[in-house]
């Protein structure tokens, strides 16, 4: 967000300004390039394609603090492609060798990849102006030197002046320096905005990187105003003593003449086995590929038309290299038992796609399209895109690597942008403008991934705010200036490059996330270089099925093979997909998707592929997906088709138009359109280009007329293709997308448990999903267990009491710590006790932490023995353990002792038995361990409390508008305390109960009443009213159902639920063993007082406050932090503190 310019207005600006060229040199980096260079082929200005590099001081691979982090600017422009080429290779060096806080390069690389490019001495920050602001035109005139010596006439002195007067003093020396050695001037202008009116949308563009405000005097801010595009007339005012230094730039552009390579394309050759070319050995797969699905060489005449349709397509055009590339990491990743995917996209319309293994779903069996995927006019390289494993994707990209070369293989950088919303939020923060009024105006922007702030100025109620109010007109003017700016760089989801040569020949690379090496272009940019992409996507659902299976394995002693489910027919699963019993299903798991399966109520397998087609935002707004379950269940009237020739197309999806194939097969056999034409209808079609569809149109009628339909119904026909072009999917991607649905639909209808344990592995890392699982077990009758030494696996595990949690999903528990208790499990069979545990694993890869994780968690339990006193063993077992260990290392053993006696018992080593925790405090320890409270909940002592005060579960929260008053109960799981700009506290909390979690926002003023009760597992019940904000969503969502917003709440009033449980109960009635303390509302400011005294007298029995106020007494259970010793020296200091009846202890 340093530079405001966007690419394309940039350039249009230069051409306005008549000027003939324009450099772009960003920061160490290419990102823009091939974009810059397009704008000005399309406005007519000579594109100078370079970058502000950053030069090391010393080498770039020193990186030592405060020597190396301050590295000189320098720029280069690539004269012609092989200066292009250079420059590549200097940035790609400086982000994945020189890179210390910058990229850098050093002398020597900018001495081995000088050739075809024009350097320019740097701004202030280069090493000649650092020498001459250190007062030495010496070092000065040999820095110039030196580099002189590298670009000889390609090297000019660069003079710039932004009002900066630092650059008044250089360029004094400077301009006698190239007079002396006779070089060159060039005078240049950093343009880091497009005008002198953009400098403050650049100072807010700085503000939101740094995240300060526009008001704060210090931060980063440029000098002056003076970081635009300059005209000639301006430039000549700052340099017209100097006319050769404006001429000059005139030279420089005219050195250079770059044509970017856009007819390249960098296949790597595919090394065949045995001498054989790509088209032989892509024949013999296929061959191979028959006996392999048809046990037959020539199953049928209709299989081996198609296969030589589609051969004389892709081998003409020189993709066998590129099927063959894709065939070998899919057959990699099947050999390594890594879970593929059916297929994704068009590509699963591809026969010889299916006969290699590359697809899994045979395209003549779902009447799906070769040529929605490749036909002869198509001129592009195919794109075949394929689900993995998520667990194992890297393998396979590793693979590729491995077998082409770590230089020829990389990822694609993708940019983050300021969307609509988000921009009004940043720019709004930076103008320190109240948080209600921004999310007021917020809000009232449309949501949608193509919506733009100017969609909100055609709404009445957004220009009305703007005009009552200058401060939101002014927000929403800057953020239209800096809506769509890129804001971030991140690695592309799914996106590979390989190459055929080394990609720092060909374009920018850098580091991302570690040593993930990346293209500094975007997908489209690397493709238009002649980049070869492959999308190697992670799908989640892979891996729980990978898992079920193998769960399924280890249980029942059965092999599933889900591959192999056609012709679909399980009545339990269409059952299952029927009542929507959908959680955990691939693509069917939203609320949406399950209120129209209950009323589609599928029964086939074209019911998935038409559904997951059908639910998308065309075909629910227009109302289709409504109509289309009409039909199906016979509702809609008789279903009818368009012409009698088209009832085989249109019979699956009962007379609609839904795929995009269905098009393309009307077309062909309606109107005699090839299929390769009847693709370029679609696509027409599909991105409105009005003049092509005319000429489509007159095609169409014309060729269906001549084969007997009638004029004006081939026109309504048309037509009614025309607007289901809104809607039309791909049903090749859908058809592959169904059979991974149907897959974890069929395991979960027939084996239920196993599922559900893979599908809570899947999801560890988010507790909220665990925990929504857990539920869902719960009411199916299935019980989540504790973890068990003595049972529990890596991952969940399945059992006959009902799911097992695993131990590589408690806390502080080590995956090599489980498969070292595993292994011993396996061998020497169930552990005793502690002790024996102890002596039989190797504890450097199970600590005591690791152990005490386990007893936490209640993983011992089974050895009868109480938490409590297991985790006062821990030390005595764990030390009796090791020294059983060394012992044994070193062969020594007691005098009098045999091999097998230094094992003490637990007995021994535990001879005193404690009293186990409070009921309390174990499920604290569970939450501690396990992220959920799996035996019991906090929440199930004031349950009918809930019930009687609360209005809502947080779980119907979704959906609620803003502003709706409610009571919530629950307990807070954690909190966030902030200080606002008027010195006030400010708290956020995280609360759930057992539907769900929310966040409650507490305001400075409902803060100052309840700031005691805000303790981490307080149960409370909150009452206030509903706020919409910006959701987060997770990072393997793929957005296609989830919110936008998510509802939250705001506190005004706060109470304990258990002082409410307490009043309806009578004091008497409800027990509440601990020590108890009275806090007067006057006493209040004594709380960190009393805090510190708590903390010096830790100990096992629980506290519970009692807040006196003159509205009553509210008593509040403190965390297992605060439980306390009660003894003499702790009565003493409270009493001191709040009073001689401040303090007393109820027993049992």
């Amino acid at each position: 967000l340093d530079g405001c310019n966007r690419i394309n207005d940039m350039v249009k600006h230069a051409a306005q300004m008549g000027m003939p060229a324009l450099a772009m040199t960003d920061h160490g980096v290419m990102y823009g390039a091939v974009q810059f260079y397009d704008a000005c082929m399309k406005h007519g200005v000579k594109p100078l394609i370079g970058c502000e590099v950053y030069v090391a001081q010393r080498g770039m691979l020193d990186k030592e603090a405060g020597k190396d982090n301050r590295p000189y600017h320098f720029t280069l422009l690539a004269k012609d492609r092989e200066g292009y080429s250079n420059l590549c290779q200097l940035v790609s060096a400086g982000g994945l060798e020189g890179y210390y806080y910058k990229p850098r390069v050093d002398r020597a690389m900018l001495e081995k990849h000088s050739k075809g490019l024009v350097a320019l001495s740097g701004c202030l920050r280069g090493e000649v102006n650092a020498a001459l602001l250190d007062g030495n035109p010496k070092d000065a005139r040999r820095r110039l030197g030196e580099l002189r010596d590298i670009f000889r006439d390609d090297l000019y002195v660069e003079l710039m002046d932004h009002g900066i007067e630092e650059q008044r003093v250089t360029n004094i020396e400077l301009i006698k320096m190239a007079r002396d050695m006779n070089m060159k001037l060039v005078a240049t202008n950093d343009a880091h905005y497009m005008t002198r009116d953009d400098a403050n949308i650049q100072d807010v563009l700085v503000c939101v990187q740094t995240g300060k405000l526009l008001s704060d005097t210090n931060r980063m801010k440029f000098f002056a105003p003076e970081f635009y595009i300059k005209s000639y007339e301006e430039m000549a005012r700052s340099f017209g003593e100097l006319p050769d230094a404006l001429s000059n730039t005139l030279l420089v552009a005219e050195k250079i003449d770059l044509n970017m390579d856009y007819e390249s394309v960098h296949l790597p050759v595919f090394p065949c086995p045995d001498g054989m070319t790509s088209e032989e050995y892509l024949r013999k797969l296929c061959r191979d590929g028959l006996i392999w699905r048809f046990n037959s060489d020539n199953p049928s005449q209709q299989i081996m038309d198609r296969m030589q349709v589609e051969m004389d397509v892709i081998v003409p055009k020189g993709f066998a290299d590129y099927f063959l590339l894709v065939w070998d990491f899919i057959n990699y990743a099947r050999s390594q038992d890594i879970p593929v995917g059916p297929g994704r996209g068009s590509a699963a319309g591809s026969l010889v796609a299916f006969l290699l293994g590359i697809t899994n779903i045979n395209p003549l069996d779902h009447d799906l399209l070769f040529e929605r995927f490749l036909n002869p006019e198509r001129t592009e390289l195919p794109d075949i895109d394929t689900d993995f494993c998520v667990e194992r994707r890297g393998e396979v990209i590793q693979y590729v690597r491995n077998k082409f070369g770590r230089d020829k293989v990389a990822q694609i950088i993708t940019f983050g942008r300021m969307k609509a919303r988000a921009a009004i939020r940043d720019v709004a923060r930076v103008l320190d403008v109240p948080l209600a009024k921004v999310d007021k105006v917020a809000k009232a922007v449309p949501e949608g991934p193509q919506v733009y702030l100017k969609d909100a100025l055609d709404s009445p109620e957004f220009k009305r705010m703007m005009d009552e109010d200058p401060e939101v007109n002014n927000v929403v003017e800057m953020a239209l200036r800096v809506e769509g700016m890129a804001r971030n760089a991140g690695i592309h989801a799914a996106g590979v490059i390989v190459c055929s040569q080394p990609l720092a020949k060909l374009v920018p690379l850098q580091k991302m996330n570690g040593d993930e090496i990346v293209v500094q272009y975007d997908m489209n940019d690397s493709t238009k270089v002649g980049m070869v992409k492959m999308d190697f996507l992670g799908l989640r659902n892979l891996t729980v099925i990978k898992d079920c299976l193998k769960i399924i394995k280890e249980y029942r002693g059965i092999d599933v093979d889900v591959e192999h489910l056609e012709p679909f027919q399980d009545p339990g699963t269409y059952q299952l997909l029927s009542d929507a019993d959908t959680n955990g299903v691939f693509q069917l798991e939203s609320d949406g998707m399950k209120r129209y399966l209950k009323q589609l109520k599928p029964d086939k397998f074209s019911d998935i592929v038409a559904f997951l087609a059908l639910y998308r935002p065309g075909p629910l707004q227009g109302g289709v997906v409504d109509d289309f379950i009409r039909r199906r269940h016979g509702r809609g009237g008789e279903v009818t088709y368009p012409h009698e020739r088209l009832e085989p197309i249109l019979k699956d999806t009962y007379g609609f138009f839904l795929y995009q194939e269905q098009v393309m097969l009307t077309a062909n056999v309606l109107a005699g359109y090839t299929l390769a034409m009847a693709d370029g209808l679609r696509k027409a079609m599909g991105k409105k280009k009005m003049d092509v569809m005319e000429k489509h149109r007159k095609i169409f009628t014309e060729g269906a007329v001549e084969r007997g339909v009638d004029k004006k119904l081939a026109g309504d026909i048309f037509e009614t293709m025309e607007k289901f072009a809104a809607y039309g999917f791909n049903k090749s991607h859908s058809a592959a997308y169904a059979v991974v649905s149907y897959q974890t639909a069929y395991l979960k209808a027939n084996y239920r448990t196993e599922y559900m344990a893979a599908l809570m592995t899947s999801v560890l890392s988010s507790i909220e999903k665990v925990s929504f699982f857990i539920k869902e077990c719960n009411q199916s009758g299935i019980a989540v267990l504790p973890p068990d030494v003595n049972e529990s696996r890596v991952g969940f595990s399945v059992s006959d009491k009902g799911i097992r949690w695993g131990m590589g999903a408690v806390r502080n528990v080590g995956v090599a710590a489980v498969e070292a208790i595993i292994e011993s499990r396996e061998k020497d069979g169930p552990f005793k006790d502690l002790s024996d545990l102890c002596h039989r694993i190797d504890l450097r890869l199970c600590n005591k932490r690791t152990l005490e994780g386990l007893i936490k968690a209640g993983g011992m339990d089974s050895f009868g023995e109480n938490r409590a006193t297991l985790l006062s063993a821990v030390d005595a077992c764990a030390d009796a353990g090791q020294r059983a260990a060394k012992e044994a290392l070193s062969g020594q053993f007691g005098l009098f002792d045999d091999a097998g006696s230094t094992q003490a018992s637990f007995a021994d080593l535990c001879p005193k038995r404690l009293s186990e925790f409070p009921k309390r405090q174990l499920l604290e320890m569970e939450r501690e361990m396990l992220g959920v409270y799996l035996s019991d909940s906090p929440l199930s002592e004031v349950r009918d409390t809930m019930k009687q005060h609360a209005t809502h579960r947080i779980a119907m929260l979704n959906g609620l508008e803003s502003g709706v008053q409610l009571s919530i109960a629950g307990l807070v799981s954690s909190s966030r305390k902030i200080i606002t700009r008027f010195k006030t506290p400010m708290v956020f909390l995280q609360f759930e109960d057992e539907t769900g979690t929310t966040e409650v926002t507490i305001r400075p003023a409902t803060y100052d009443k309840c700031a005691a009760l805000l303790q981490d597992g307080a149960l409370l019940l909150v009452r206030g009213r509903t706020e919409i904000r910006q959701a987060r969503r997770d990072a393997d969502d793929d957005g296609a159902d989830a919110p936008q917003e998510q509802v939250k709440v705001t506190a005004e009033e706060i109470l304990c639920l258990q002082s409410l449980a307490a009043a309806k109960n009578g004091k008497a009635k409800l027990k509440l063993p601990g020590v108890h303390i009275r806090v007067q509302m006057f006493q209040s400011d004594f709380m960190p007082q009393l805090r510190d005294i708590l903390l010096r007298h830790r100990g096992d029995q629980e506290v519970y406050l009692h807040l006196v106020s003159p509205q009553g007494e509210t008593v509040m259970h403190l965390a297992e932090t605060f439980n306390v010793r009660d003894t003499n020296e702790l009565k003493s200091g409270v009493r001191r503190l709040l009073g001689q009846e401040a303090i007393w202890e109820e027993a049992s």
